[in-house]
């Protein structure tokens, strides 16, 4: 990948950044008022986070913030994506708050370092083919001379 590929990509989902770590810091608040009740389970407070995270991360995906069409905008047709599963999958991906992101920050890191090792193997294969055939015609002035 590209470094102007990777900042185009960071730039179009720092929106979708934005709205997963505000989803993030909403949860440390709801979390703070369900401690004010004793009566509430953990579980039950992790259930309810999720879900407020989910109904969240659903209200931004559906009000424009996308994360996969700006994943595969080069290497497929952002209108192959059913709209159904780009609401699904920016919801999931907000609702997680940052590390969402992280997990998409990460996979790009590893992209680029993909692109970057099989553009330098390429680069060294051509450096080995131009040494060959340099060798090769060296080889062939020394035998006629000789």
């Amino acid at each position: 990948m590209a470094d102007s590929t990777i900042t185009t990509v960071v730039t179009t989902l720092a929106p979708a950044f934005a709205a997963g770590f505000a989803v993030q810091q909403g949860l440390q608040i709801l979390d703070s008022f369900l401690n004010l009740d004793r009566k509430i389970t953990t579980a039950a407070k992790t259930g309810l986070a999720g879900l407020a995270s989910l109904v969240l991360g659903f209200i931004f995906a559906t009000n424009g913030i996308h994360v996969l069409g700006p994943l595969v905008s080069n290497t497929t047709s952002t209108s192959t994506i059913p709209t159904w599963v780009e609401i699904l999958v920016t919801a999931l991906v907000i609702s997680a708050g940052t590390e969402g992101f992280n997990s998409i920050m990460k996979f790009i890191g590893y992209k680029k370092d993909t692109a970057g090792n099989q553009a330098d193997r390429t680069h060294a294969d051509a450096n080995r083919s131009t040494t060959d055939n340099m060798e090769t015609t060296d080889t062939k002035a020394a035998r006629a001379a000789a």
